[in-house]
């Protein structure tokens, strides 16, 4: 009768239910890092095309307005590489708020995530193994 009563833990339901929950927070911090991946290189991409047609544009109006003086154009060259600087910066900027808006959790979210699930993981082997100890049910 006392070997009917012990019931593997993994088989309880409050224990199944939390390794559930574990597994499914799992899965949703790879989701996310794929979605991050995803849209960051498409997002990329747009970017660089744009840059290359900002830049195409800044030499055209360069020449034009200059034409080979020498002195001017390398203001102009010095001008263009802080607001090449700029825009990276700006670059940065995007994808930050853009993975925000999309509702992509940063890798500080996705650490204390992962230290939170470490914590309920030690908590449930803890309590588990407390009401072994006290002889108690582990339902």
């Amino acid at each position: 009768m006392q070997a009917t009563l012990l019931v593997n833990v993994s088989e309880q339901p409050a224990v199944r239910y939390t390794l559930d929950s574990l597994h499914k927070v799992g899965l949703a911090g790879l989701g996310a890092c794929s979605k991050v991946q995803k849209e960051s290189n498409k997002l990329l991409q747009e970017l660089v095309a744009k840059g290359e047609t900002v830049q195409a544009e800044l030499s055209e109006q360069v020449n034009k307005r200059y034409g080979s003086a020498e002195q001017r154009v390398e203001g102009v060259v010095s001008d263009a590489r802080g607001s090449l600087n700029k825009l990276g910066e700006s670059v940065q900027d995007y994808l930050g708020s853009a993975a925000k808006r999309l509702g992509v959790a940063s890798k500080d979210d996705v650490d204390k995530l992962a230290s939170l699930v470490e914590k309920l993981d030690r908590s449930v082997l803890e309590l588990a193994e407390a009401k072994k100890q006290a002889g108690l049910p582990l339902a």
